[in-house]
């Protein structure tokens, strides 16, 4: 019965079809980190700026009280 030429045939197809949902699951949890990494990287950026603005407004302040 494992001979059968039509259950050898189904079982290729099966573990072909396997596979390709396996590369797809794989696909789709890497676009979900790439997601995630956009959202980190925009949150950094957004403290840095903050970052910046800070600290440009703090030398501004300082260079008022030297001159």
């Amino acid at each position: 019965m494992l001979h059968d030429p039509l259950l050898t045939y189904l079982s290729i197809q099966l573990r072909a079809h396997s596979a390709r949902l396996q590369a797809a699951h794989a696909e789709r949890d890497r676009g979900a980190l790439s997601i995630e990494g956009a959202i980190l990287i925009g949150i950094l950026v957004a403290m840095a700026i903050g970052l910046g603005v800070f600290l440009n407004g703090k030398l501004n302040e300082k260079e008022g009280q030297i001159k």
